[in-house]
This record gives C-alpha cells, sequence and structure tokens, in this order.
C-alpha cells in the first residue's frame, strides 16, 4: 500500500498536484519483459490518471493500442517513450512512474532494459521512478550493474515497540502497555502491513482467542505468506523454510541439519537471506543465532505443512518463551496459561530455552559432558573449558526452572567435578556458580541443612573472590 499512499498524497496536495501526476503500475509488472513493454505500461496508466483532460487520455489510449499491435521490435520503445514525454509536456508537469517489486523487474527483463531505463532516467527530467523492493537487492550495489547508483535509497526499518502502540491504538482503538504489544511486535517483525492484519483480527479478541483463531487470520493471507516464500531463490527458500520449521532462533548447525545441508553452504545463504531482510541475526559470530524476522510465516509455514491448528498455537507459545524467558512470558500471557490445554506446551517450552538443549542427550549428565567435549574439540586450551563448563552450567539452570532439582544437581556435579581444579579464571567463576546453583536447588528441595553446607564451602574456597556469585553466597549464608 506505500505507493498507493504516495499516489494519493500526490493527487491531494495542492502543490504537488500542480507539479507532479503519478502513474502507478500494478503490483506485479507481469509482462513488462522489455523497454518497450515498460513504456507501454506507463502509457496504460497515465491514460487512467489524465481522465478527460483536454481529450489527452483517448490520445493517449489510441496511441499506446497502436503501438501494441505492431512488432516489438520496430522501435516501439521509442514511440512509446515519445508519446509519454509530449503528455507530460502538455501537462505541465513531471511523470512519477510507480513500480512495485523493483527487484522482480531487474531479474526478469532482457539484459539490455536497465541500461536504457537508465539512459532515459538520466536524459528525460520529465520522467522520474519510484520504485519499492522487499529488501536491497544486489543490482544495486554491483558497479558493473545500470541500477548501481541510480537511485536514493531509503530503508524503511521495523516499526519500534512506541510505534507500534501507535498503530495498534489507531486501528483497534485500544492503548496497550509496551509490555503487552512487544508480542505482536516480534510476530510481525514490525511489519505495518501485518500489525494493521492482526490488529483488524484481534479487535476485542481476548489473548486466548487470539492464539487459538491466529491460524485462520493466517489461512485468510495465504496469498501474502506464499507470495514472500516464492518469491526467494530457490536454494534460499530451502534454508528459509528449515528456519520457519525450527521456530526458534537457531544457531548454523541446526539449520543446516534441519535443511539437510552444509553448514558453510547454509552459512553463505543465511547471510544472503540476512541481506534480503528476511532473516535477523543475533549476537556474536561465535554465538550467533538466527531467526524469521516475520516470524508470522512461520504460522504459515507450519499450518500448510502440519495442517494441525493446535500445534501452531502451542508453536506460538514456544516461540514467546523462546523469546521472552517462562517468567516473562507467564506475565504477558496470563491467565492463557491456567488453561491445561497450554500448561503443558508451556512447561516443555522451558526446556527447550537454550537452542543447545534440544541436542543433550536424553541420559546423564556424563554423557552431556562427553558429547558436548566432542562437539567443541576444535576450540582447544581453555576457550574449550569456558565452553564446555558453561553449557553444563545452563543445562542444570534450565532443569532447575523446569522443577527438576534433581538432574540440575547432577549437571552441576558433573561440572564441579570436571572442573574444580582448573586454574582458568573463567572456569573457576563457572565452578563458583555450579556451586550456589547446586546449594539453591537442594534448599529448594527442601534439604536445608544440605544448602547450608554448600554454601560454606563457597565461602570457605573463594571467600576471598571478587565474583558476584560468591557474594551472593555470603549474604546468603549470614
Amino acid at each position: 500500500m506505500l505507493l498507493a499512499r504516495v499516489a494519493a498524497e500526490l493527487r491531494a496536495d495542492p502543490q504537488l498536484r500542480q507539479t507532479l501526476v503519478p502513474v502507478r503500475f500494478m503490483e506485479e509488472s507481469v509482462e513488462v519483459f522489455d523497454i518497450g513493454d515498460f513504456w507501454l505500461e506507463a502509457l496504460l496508466y497515465l491514460a487512467k490518471e489524465c481522465g478527460d483532460q483536454r481529450g489527452l487520455r483517448s490520445e493517449i489510449e489510441a496511441t499506446r493500442s497502436h503501438l501494441a499491435r505492431r512488432p516489438s521490435g520496430d522501435d516501439v520503445a521509442g514511440h512509446a517513450r515519445a508519446s509519454l514525454l509530449d503528455a507530460a509536456d502538455r501537462l505541465g508537469r513531471q511523470l512519477v512512474i510507480m513500480v512495485e517489486n523493483l527487484q522482480s523487474l531487474s531479474d526478469e527483463t532482457d539484459e539490455d532494459f536497465g541500461w536504457q531505463l537508465r539512459q532515459s532516467l538520466q536524459s528525460d527530467p520529465e520522467i522520474m521512478l519510484l520504485g519499492t523492493a522487499t529488501s536491497h537487492f544486489e543490482a544495486l550495489d554491483d558497479a558493473g550493474a545500470p541500477f548501481f547508483e541510480l537511485f536514493r535509497i531509503l530503508q524503511l526499518k521495523p516499526l519500534g515497540t512506541e510505534e507500534c502502540q501507535a498503530l495498534w491504538r489507531a486501528v483497534t482503538g485500544e492503548r496497550r502497555e509496551a509490555i503487552r504489544m512487544r508480542p505482536l511486535q516480534i510476530l510481525t517483525g514490525g511489519s505495518p502491513r501485518l500489525m494493521v492484519i492482526v490488529g483488524e483480527f484481534a479487535r476485542h479478541r481476548t489473548m486466548l482467542r487470539l492464539l487459538e483463531e491466529l491460524v485462520g487470520l493466517v489461512d485468510a493471507h495465504s496469498e501474502y505468506f506464499r507470495g514472500n516464500l516464492n518469491s526467494l531463490p530457490k536454494t534460499e527458500r530451502r534454508v528459509y523454510a528449515a528456519l520457519c520449521d525450527l521456530w526458534r532462533p537457531s544457531t548454523t548447525r541446526q539449520v543446516a541439519v534441519r535443511a539437510r545441508s552444509g553448514v558453510r553452504k547454509t552459512s553463505a545463504l543465511l547471510g544472503r537471506l540476512v541481506g534480503r531482510g528476511a532473516v535477523k541475526p543475533d549476537g556474536d559470530e561465535r554465538s550467533r543465532l538466527y531467526s524469521v524476522a516475520e516470524p508470522l510465516h512461520c504460522i504459515y509455514y507450519k499450518l500448510r505443512r502440519l495442517r494441525d491448528e493446535a500445534a501452531v498455537v502451542h508453536g506460538l507459545i514456544r516461540f514467546m518463551v523462546a523469546f521472552y524467558g517462562p517468567d516473562e512470558t507467564a506475565k504477558i500471557l496470563g491467565s492463557v496459561l491456567v488453561d491445561d490445554r497450554f500448561q503443558g506446551v508451556y512447561r516443555s517450552a522451558q526446556e527447550d530455552l537454550d537452542p543447545e538443549l534440544a541436542e543433550i542427550p536424553a541420559g546423564s549428565a556424563a554423557d552431556a559432558y562427553r558429547e558436548l567435549g566432542a562437539r567443541h574439540r576444535g576450540l582447544g586450551g581453555s576457550d574449550w573449558q569456558i565452553r564446555v563448563a558453561g553449557e553444563l552450567l545452563n543445562i542444570g539452570v534450565k532443569l532447575a526452572r523446569s522443577g527438576e532439582a534433581d538432574r540440575s544437581i547432577e549437571y552441576n556435579d558433573e561440572l564441579i567435578r570436571r572442573f574444580e581444579s582448573t586454574l582458568v579464571p573463567e572456569v573457576q567463576a563457572l565452578v563458583v556458580k555450579a556451586l550456589f546453583n547446586r546449594a539453591n536447588a537442594r534448599q529448594n528441595a527442601g534439604e536445608a541443612d544440605a544448602a547450608v553446607t554448600g554454601l560454606t564451602e563457597i565461602v570457605t574456597r573463594f571467600g576471598g573472590s571478587k565474583v558476584r556469585t560468591c557474594k551472593n553466597a555470603w549474604a546468603w549464608h549470614y
């Protein structure tokens, strides 16, 4: 709707109306294969814009009809372009040709099209081109391509939380707090179009009904989602579909496994998808996670693939837990999680909060240590120790949050046993945290004496340490 809104402004604003004429193409320029087709399309939409002004509409229509019957090589482009320039001169205004999906026009026309269009735009001040694209495509940065440095590029960034709140209020009449708006902002990727779709759908619905009926919304707008998916090259589409299916921030290796592709190839394709704006990265290079920029596409993919509405609603809850953590998700969803249908998936999602957790063996902590050791053997030295100990600690935390105190203690014990004699300061800090978490787990399990013994051990062994956890232990102990 962006170009439709611009065209409306050009018609309505008194000053702009005197100098500019909008010539807006259809959303898909399916009949444009060369420069002649392009100018014929421009004549078609200029005629519609002229109304009955000085008989110009009928003249343009007659000219176009005559040229459209001529062979494509019979200088159709030259005559059509001359007719456009003549019309602009008679109107006394500049023609603003508006083209959707400029990246498709660049890819699907003949090899001379771009250079011929560039020449006209640089030599004919009567014509300007306003184009939109779903992402920053390669031809804009290729110094050997015709579109290089031809355009002034304005990047429309996703809406922030406050902007989403304002748009939501305009659509629904409802004022929504930031904490309640963030899930929808994340779900739509801050896309104004998707935010309006969800806003119109969600009016007067409770969060529970929104979760249950969101699948119907996605189904009703399947053409939009299908079009975005099919616009990707096949190799990138495979990786994108894998990320949709995972529906959580994922490592390159996890995406590669799901896409049945090599890690290096998957990494390159994820980079391209990030460049297109379809995927967003999070974290540094060593711990980078990827997720779909507009997670509503995940619902569309799940719905089409599984045909299971309950699975989609459950996936949405898991998605929220992955982004906010279990405590914040519980605050946002509130009474929704009282429903028995959602309690199980909520608890399961807590266990999956760490993307690496799904790959940990179902067996003992010792099994996990061996697998983690093999997984990170390429690091070597202190880096290997820090990574393995850190992941053991995280699993222990995760298990404690999900109410599995005994298994949490087991993982903390394994970390302490394997690394308590290590002299690397970062690893020593992890050992202190494991001791503290183990004592905390025993306290929660009702083993007060064991908890006090564990805290005393921390104070005795690390009393002079500046580790923050140790300071907490001092406060708790005394």
